[in-house]
């Protein structure tokens, strides 16, 4: 464990409320939400860090000083998430941070000033996965009605609705060339769409999937399963072949990121680690331990130096990964 240096940038909303390290697992500890963070990204230019809570609120950190920036919740008023956050998703250009919610509202945050610029209301529906198109002109959102709907995220009006999935849509993914959508279900499938003509290109069999991510170049997709299965699983998304099945985490997988420069692979389990794999070999390079109870996201900065994590104990965990670049 001696590769895996933790930041001490680990934050929280009261001063003061650092917790003393683990040695035995190299890591600290902050109360960065006083309920399960749900979701972690940074922006896309690596200046800000986002967390969502199902304390109802969003918090946007800076991510080289670990200075908060904004808490975005419902002190805000009437525009303010008023159910737990589930999801959350910067644009591409990083001047935008989407939050979905329990109560059904996706929210369009200013990440320069913190306030509401759009809100979305998806009705009869939780909102449970949220994916910005790589060009930022398309926000893709996943809901408890089973169904993907697609949005102009600049006016707020929905542009058209996927149906497919019989269970609810727990993770979006957009490939990096933005010619298909990866959706995960709790009805144990992953669909691969052509959002343009609104339609399944295929289908993979799988486990409750509440994680997807594609590698850089778009030749892999990889999937948490959360329930039975408690692997991780890799595929090639154009032909449907199975890449990689990795197993070790305990009771389930929750959470997928690639690192930028596609060399690693992170698991968030339920056990409440955090895996790292080499996709060249899918040799299990580190074994990082994260938020007690379980892990809930995951998230790579955009120059691959830093891992951030969340789970149910509400603390953010930031590991510096930077030495654990694959060998070529």
């Amino acid at each position: 464990m001696n590769r895996q240096k933790l930041l001490a940038i680990v934050f929280s909303l009261l001063p003061g409320a650092f917790l003393a390290a683990d040695t035995k697992k190299n890591a600290f500890v902050v109360k960065a939400h006083s309920e399960m963070i749900s979701a972690v990204a940074y922006s896309s230019d690596g200046s800000d860090l986002a967390t969502g809570g199902f304390d109802s609120t969003a918090i946007l950190w800076e991510a080289a000083t670990g200075k908060k920036r904004a808490v975005l919740g419902a002190q805000r008023g009437a525009l303010a998430a008023k159910g737990e956050i589930a999801a959350l998703a910067f644009s591409p250009d990083a001047k935008l941070l989407a939050t979905g919610s329990w109560d059904g509202s996706i929210i369009l945050w200013d990440v320069l000033d913190g306030n509401a610029r759009t809100t979305i209301q998806v009705k009869m529906a939780k909102v449970t996965a949220l994916a910005f198109s790589p060009d930022g002109k398309v926000l893709a959102s996943g809901g408890s009605d089973n169904t993907i709907r697609i949005w102009n995220p600049a006016s707020g009006r929905q542009l058209s609705a996927l149906a497919g999935h019989k269970s609810r849509v727990q993770a979006l993914a957009f490939s990096p060339d933005a010619t298909q959508l990866a959706s995960g279900s709790n009805d144990d499938t992953i669909k691969l769409w052509d959002v343009r003509a609104e339609k399944v290109v295929r289908t993979l069999e799988f486990s409750s999937v509440y994680g997807v991510a594609f590698n850089p170049d778009g030749k892999m997709l990889a999937a948490a399963a959360s329930s039975d299965l408690s692997v991780a699983q890799v595929w090639d998304p154009t032909t449907g072949e199975k890449k990689a099945t990795l197993e070790g985490h305990i009771h389930g997988v929750n959470c997928v990121a690639f690192r930028p420069d596609g060399r690693l692979l992170a698991t968030g389990g339920t056990e409440g680690t955090v895996r790292l794999w080499e996709p060249k070999t899918w040799k299990l390079r580190a074994v990082l331990e994260g938020p007690k109870g379980f892990v809930k996201a995951v998230a790579f900065s955009p120059d691959g130096k830093r891992l951030a994590a969340g789970g149910l104990d509400g603390g953010l965990y930031i590991w510096d990964v930077a030495d654990l670049t694959a060998r070529p």
